[in-house]
């Protein structure tokens, strides 16, 4: 597999992650009847930062491998 296959690869799991994040926080919002951004930053709280933190690396990883596809196009 190439440099750009894989870097595409990893952006789309940044995507995906960064995702789950919010609708899991929607799912966990459910069952309250008060609508309000402090309840779902609440919410976004009781996920956590673990998801964020590997759509951060995710994305870092596929935008290396990019330019590294990039790079070595060019040489």
């Amino acid at each position: 597999m190439n440099n750009k296959a894989i870097g595409a690869i990893f952006c789309l799991i940044a995507s995906l992650l960064y995702c789950t994040r919010y609708i899991a926080a929607a799912i966990f919002h459910i069952g309250f009847n008060e609508y309000s951004d402090g309840t779902f930053s609440s919410m976004l709280d009781r996920v956590g930062s673990n998801l964020l933190t590997l759509s951060i690396l995710s994305l870092i990883i596929g935008l290396i491998y990019l330019t590294l596809s990039w790079i070595k196009k060019d040489k």
